[in-house]
């Protein structure tokens, strides 16, 4: 009786730390897929910086202006921007507190970001994605981004 006694708090212990670490390397494997995402783009790394996008892919820069357009961009057109970015200006992107949903293999990170062209500050704002994992790969399938010049942190 008290070895199953010993055996069900034993079980109950770790089954929700067991879940709270599957939760935990899900989520570092959703923020590893985004983090590549901008070193490859760092290192105008076109094929590393595909291979993360699913062939639906669908890219949308949302400036602040409200005279100024939304910018879509297909995955082909985005990887060529990256490809024809002089070494010295390389898109250098950077994250900050990314909150991540999951459920399933479909995940959500919103996420304050700032982005400099080489070494000068441009501008900042918010990246929503939305990622999918298929075939234990995350892949992203949507990444929409705000873009404004105006209450930046992290520009230093």
């Amino acid at each position: 009786m008290r070895t199953r006694l010993v055996l069900l708090v034993s079980i109950l212990v770790v089954t929700p730390l067991h879940a709270s670490a599957a939760q935990r390397t899900a989520r570092d494997s959703v923020v590893a897929t985004i983090q590549r995402v901008l070193d490859a783009m760092r290192a105008r790394d076109t094929t590393g910086l595909g291979a993360a996008f699913d062939s639906t892919v669908r890219l949308i820069g949302v400036p602040d202006a409200s005279t100024a357009a939304t910018r879509p961009r297909t995955a082909s057109r985005f990887l060529a921007d990256i490809a024809n970015v002089p070494p010295e200006k390389a898109f250098d992107e950077r994250i900050y507190d990314p909150e991540v949903r999951i459920e399933g293999p479909v995940a959500q990170v919103w996420t304050y970001y700032t982005f400099r062209e080489g070494k000068t500050f441009s501008h900042c704002g918010i990246d929503a994605f939305t990622l999918m994992r298929t075939g234990g790969t995350w892949r992203i399938v949507n990444w929409i981004w705000t873009m404004r010049r105006v209450g930046c942190t992290h520009t230093e």
